[in-house]
C-alpha cells in the first residue's frame, strides 16, 4: 500500500464542512447535494445522487489504497424537502445489475479485513518501515469508518441532507449497467419510497 495519506476529494462529490445546498449537523463525511452529483433521481420532494469510485487514481486519493480491484466504493446522498424526517438504512440499500443481480453493502471492515496486511513495500526496509505503515493502515481505517454512511440516518426535513459511502463487493454485483435503489422511510406518516439511480459507469468484473 503507498504511503498517501487519506484525503476527501471535491471530483468524487466530498466536500469537507458542509452539504451544498443542504443544512446538517454534523456528519464526519459530508456529500455535495444531489443536483450537483453526475447520477441522481428525485421521488417527489426527495432527491437522491450517487457516484462510484471506479478509477484506481480516485480510490488511492479518496482511500489511501486501489480498493476497486475488490469493491466498489459509491458516495450517496439524499436531500429531503418534506416537512417530515425520514429514515435510511444501509443494509436496505440495493445495486441491481442489468442480470437481475442484487447486491447489498458491506461494512467498511470488510474492506479493512482484506487490506490490513498489506504493507506495500516496507517490509523491503526493516522492521521501523513496517511499523510505519501498520501505524499509517490503522489512520487509514480509522478514516474508512468515518466515511461510512451511517447503519440507519435519519434526515430532518426542510431542505436537510446526508449521506456517506457505502460498499459493495465486486465479484458480487452483476454485469453493467446498474442501477442504485434507496429505500426511504417516512417517519410521521410511515410510507416508504424508493428511489432509483441509474449508475451506468460501473465497469464488468474482469
Amino acid at each position: 500500500m503507498p504511503n498517501r495519506t487519506v484525503r476527501t476529494i471535491l471530483t468524487l462529490s466530498l466536500v469537507v464542512g458542509g452539504l451544498a445546498g443542504c443544512r446538517e449537523a454534523g456528519p464526519p463525511v459530508r456529500v455535495r447535494a444531489p443536483n450537483q452529483m453526475p447520477f441522481r433521481a428525485d421521488a417527489g420532494l426527495l432527491s437522491a445522487g450517487a457516484e462510484p469510485v471506479v478509477a484506481p487514481g480516485v480510490s488511492f486519493d479518496t482511500f489511501g489504497a486501489d480498493v476497486t480491484p475488490t469493491f466498489i466504493p459509491i458516495v450517496v446522498g439524499v436531500r429531503n424537502d418534506l416537512d417530515e424526517h425520514v429514515l435510511l438504512v444501509r443494509k436496505e440499500i440495493v445495486l441491481r445489475a442489468s442480470d437481475g443481480t442484487e447486491s447489498r453493502p458491506v461494512s467498511w471492515r470488510a474492506l479493512r479485513n482484506e487490506y490490513k496486511d498489506d504493507l506495500g513495500l516496507a517490509p523491503l526496509f526493516g522492521e521501523a518501515a513496517m511499523a510505519d505503515e501498520r501505524e499509517r493502515n490503522q489512520d487509514r481505517f480509522v478514516q474508512w469508518e468515518a466515511m461510512e454512511l451511517d447503519e440507519q440516518r435519519t434526515i430532518e426535513g426542510g431542505g436537510r441532507g446526508g449521506g456517506g459511502f457505502v460498499f459493495f463487493r465486486r465479484e458480487k454485483i452483476g454485469a453493467p449497467p446498474h442501477e442504485l435503489v434507496l429505500r426511504v422511510q417516512k417517519l410521521k406518516s410511515s410510507d416508504a419510497v424508493e428511489i432509483t439511480i441509474e449508475v451506468p459507469n460501473i465497469p464488468a468484473e474482469e
